[in-house]
């Protein structure tokens, strides 16, 4: 090794330069194991790759994690990179991220902030298949869609608003053999076709 390898009285490992593993693996264990890599901002400081997939998982030194299965052709907003996915999609043209559970749980994505832990919820309840999305905090959902098909608001402020152009249909009632039950414009309200 042309790096240098230091052991530290209190069991810690320092190593200058660096280190490869090839076709084996390393292991170090204990109650207060652990393992700190420490580099400039702009450096990759921990890398898992393999003869297929360079990349698989990086970590750079300003904080940013990478899961990496092909190049998109793109890069990530500056404003929203601290966990990217990226992919060229594959064979299915797909890329995406999965939150597996058991058949009576409840999966979510949660957005909190320093004062409300729960500041805003999106969740799925595998139990009756509805989609929740709560904000404010607030443990009742202030929409849900359910698996029938039905889309409910709720709440005592609650209101819909549709903004649009004049001529541009802002609100419409269909059915599959009616297609202008209600129709609202920016100029009228039709029904059955007729202002």
């Amino acid at each position: 090794l042309s790096a240098q390898l230091n052991w530290i009285g209190d069991g810690r490992v320092n190593f200058d330069g660096n280190l490869t593993i090839s076709g084996s693996r390393a292991a170090y264990g204990g109650t207060t194991a652990r393992l700190a890599i420490t580099g400039s901002d702009n450096s990759t400081l921990f890398g898992v790759h393999s003869d297929s997939k360079p990349n698989i998982l990086t970590v750079s030194g300003s904080g940013q994690v990478t899961i990496y299965d092909g190049s998109s052709g793109g890069t990530a907003h500056s404003d929203w990179n601290n966990l990217v996915i990226e992919s060229d999609g594959g064979a299915a043209n797909r890329t995406g991220i999965t939150i597996l559970t058991p058949d009576d749980n409840v999966a979510g994505l949660c957005f909190a902030d320093s004062s409300n832990t729960q500041a805003g919820l999106m969740r799925y309840s595998h139990v009756d298949e509805r989609f929740e999305w709560i904000h404010n905090g607030n443990g009742s959902p202030a929409m849900h869609y359910r698996s029938s098909g039905v889309l409910m608001v709720s709440g005592s402020g609650t209101r819909v608003e549709v903004t649009g152009s004049d001529n541009s249909v802002l609100f419409g009632v269909h059915s599959t053999t009616n297609a202008k039950i209600l129709n609202v414009t920016g100029a009228q309200v039709a029904i059955n076709g007729d202002p």
